[in-house]
Order: structure tokens, then C-alpha cells, then sequence
């Protein structure tokens, strides 16, 4: 079963699937991104998500980072399903359960996609994990282009927090061509009475393309 899960997260490579990737030069680090959304049949009963992101740090290689998520959806219904999947950083593994919501306007440019997650460990870790898109139209061949991805991880009794990230992009869609902008990152990891939480942020320029 582990074998299977960790599996998984080689599947964007061979999935016939428009691929968003992004690269972002901040004033920090380099990062490169991706992730996308694939049905597996005509009523979007099955789905998969998958998401990879690679930063590299101008001054100090230890602040590098790598993760990669996976995870496979039964939609119950248009808005509610049930994930199994897998996530992968900095040389540890572990299986997710989560529950999937999903929210899409009349319009079509809103979505939101909430994930609610069990990481399944020795000792249990809990994720509200999100994407939100908004991308209202300007004129025949511009968008506006906004994106917020987050995930807020907590301990096994909820009662401590262990990591918090937003990433927001602000820009344009040249529609059919590519989307480029603002880019700010931000991690927090801990925080309590006891231990003062450790901020940082990396702000910089984002330049996207589907493949």
C-alpha cells in the first residue's frame, strides 16, 4: 500500500492534462511550481490533484525546499468528495485522507477547492489546505489574474500549530498565451506562548504557462 501511494506522485508525467507551471524570481529565492486538475471520467466522478514546488535559496542551500502532493477524489457530488493520496518533502513521506470541497460561480471565474486533511503519522497531523482562483474578465484577450494556495498544519490534539503558508499571485492572463505578475510567499512554522513563531516571505515576480 505504501508503495502504491508513493506511486502516485509520479503520475503527472504521464497524464494527458494541461500542466500550469510557474516560476517565480523573488528577492529570496528562485521557485518553481506546478499543479493541475484531471477527470478520470465524463461525469467527474474520479479526479486527481497533484502539485509540486521547488524552491532554491539565493544564500543559504539549507533553506532549499521540495514537496510534492498527490491525492485521487470520489466526488460524491458537484461540490463534495472524499481524497486518498500522498505527500512528499524534504525526504519524508506520509498517506493523506481529506475531505474535498469544491465551489465554482455561475460565471466561471471563481473557484475554490478546500481540503480538510488527516496526514497520517505515528502521531497524527491535521491541514485545512486551499486554493482560491478569481479570474474576471477585462477585455477580448486579458483577464484579471488572482490566486491565493494556503495550508495551516496542526498537531494530533489541535492545540499546537506546526506550519502555516499562503501564496498569493496577482497579475494578468494573456488568454491562451501565459499569466504574469506579483508574487508573495509566506511560511510561518510554530508559534505558541512558549516558542515564538519563525516568519519569512519572498516577494517577487511570477511568470505562468499551461502545457
Amino acid at each position: 500500500m505504501r508503495k502504491l501511494l508513493f506511486l502516485s506522485l509520479l503520475w503527472p508525467s504521464s497524464l494527458l492534462a494541461q500542466i500550469p507551471i510557474e516560476v517565480i524570481v523573488g528577492h529570496k529565492q528562485l521557485q518553481h511550481e506546478f499543479f493541475f486538475f484531471e477527470d478520470f471520467d465524463q461525469k467527474a466522478r474520479w479526479s486527481l490533484f497533484s502539485m509540486g514546488r521547488f524552491a532554491v535559496d539565493y544564500e543559504d542551500s539549507q533553506r532549499n525546499s521540495s514537496f510534492i502532493s498527490s491525492q485521487v477524489t470520489y466526488n460524491f457530488t458537484t461540490s463534495w468528495g472524499l481524497s486518498s493520496g500522498a505527500i512528499y518533502s524534504e525526504g519524508d513521506f506520509a498517506p493523506i485522507l481529506a475531505v474535498s470541497y469544491v465551489y465554482t460561480n455561475q460565471s466561471g471565474n471563481l473557484f475554490i477547492n478546500l481540503f480538510p486533511t488527516w496526514i497520517i503519522r505515528d502521531k497524527a497531523e491535521y491541514e485545512l489546505f486551499g486554493l482560491v482562483f478569481f479570474t474576471p474578465k477585462l477585455n477580448d484577450k486579458l483577464n484579471l489574474f488572482s490566486q491565493l494556495i494556503f495550508g495551516s498544519i496542526m498537531n494530533h490534539r489541535l492545540n499546537e500549530h506546526l506550519f502555516s503558508y499562503q501564496q498569493v499571485r496577482l497579475g494578468v492572463d494573456l488568454v491562451g498565451k501565459f499569466q504574469g505578475g506579483f508574487g508573495l510567499d509566506q511560511n510561518i512554522i510554530g508559534g505558541s506562548a512558549e516558542v515564538p513563531s519563525n516568519y519569512t516571505y519572498n516577494l517577487g515576480i511570477f511568470l505562468r504557462k499551461e502545457f
